[in-house]
């Protein structure tokens, strides 16, 4: 089978984790895959099956011209990198508004009977208002009831992967057939133990509780420093492993970090920049990995 798998980018982070796992297991399987993504990596790691198609970057303000046949052109790049038309093209978070095109590129590709898994790791209905009323303008006509069907095409060739069974009713309520909405849990892997040669002070000598996340305000970072001012042993400490990248995110992330150190909290930020080891041996190192999401 030839597999396309699709995303905005390949920063670092929990979807581009599980491109990664989706592409080693199309490996596995002796499938053709490739990731398509707006943007380059910045890791070596996906040298060598990425193709760069702009037109699927962050750019939500995109005009309905500019939509015309981005369906079509992002076929024919993945049908360049496969050496032929993809079986499937795998789409993560295509109607989350972070692109303006990237919807009715979807709907395009369902309309011509393209066969799609959309894979919905967060919804622009659930708590992100700009992006869905950006959506309901851009997509919709100004019509949330216009917006639903063209932002979810209920056909036979398209199938929702959903995180959880909360995420995989709330589609089937709106009307999707249910044997095309299935769960899917985002599968942990961990790779091979690699050598480190120094010691790292950080995980060695404190009870380390990690947050794998960035630190955007719906993670709920508040709640994270909370208990780590209820920590009662004198080793505790508490990691965040990513900073914020969205410069209207990192002003509300900043004050944060002048907060845990003015009260002299047992919070590490971008603990990953502050370590030595790799992400796998961080998290076994680890009293507990923490969500406050």
């Amino acid at each position: 089978m030839r597999i396309a798998i699709v995303h905005y980018h390949l920063r670092g982070g929990g979807v581009t984790r599980v491109v990664s796992h989706q592409l080693a297991a199309m490996e596995t399987l002796g499938f053709e895959a490739v990731a398509v993504v707006g943007e380059k990596s910045d890791s070596d790691a996906f040298e060598e099956n990425v193709r760069v198609f702009p037109e699927l970057a962050y750019d939500a303000r995109r005009s309905a011209a500019d939509c015309d046949g981005v369906g079509m052109r992002l076929l024919e790049v993945c049908r360049e990198a496969l050496g032929g038309v993809p079986d499937v093209l795998h789409i993560h978070n295509h109607s989350l508004g972070k692109n303006g095109a990237l919807p009715t590129a979807v709907r395009e590709l369902a309309e011509s009977g393209q066969p799609l898994v959309l894979q919905l790791h967060d919804f622009a209905e659930d708590w992100r208002p700009t992006n869905f009323s950006l959506l309901r303008d851009r997509v919709g006509d100004g019509s949330v009831d216009s917006l639903t069907g063209r932002l979810y095409p209920n056909v036979p060739n398209v199938h929702y992967a959903l995180l959880n069974s909360r995420d995989a009713d709330f589609l089937v309520r709106a009307g999707v057939v249910p044997e095309r909405v299935h769960v899917v849990p985002n599968a942990v892997a961990f790779e091979e133990d690699e050598e480190c040669d120094d010691r790292e002070p950080l995980t060695d000598d404190h009870r380390l509780f990690v947050y794998p996340t960035r630190a955007i305000r719906r993670k709920n970072i508040g709640e994270f420093i909370l208990w780590s001012a209820l920590a009662t042993g004198s080793e505790d400490l508490f990691g965040i492993t990513l900073a914020p990248q969205n410069p209207a995110e990192r002003e509300f992330y900043e004050p944060w970090v002048e907060f845990v150190n003015g009260l002299g909290l047992p919070v590490v930020f971008e603990l990953m920049d502050q370590v030595r080891i790799p992400f796998p041996d961080l998290l076994r190192r680890a009293e507990s990995v923490v969500t406050t999401s």
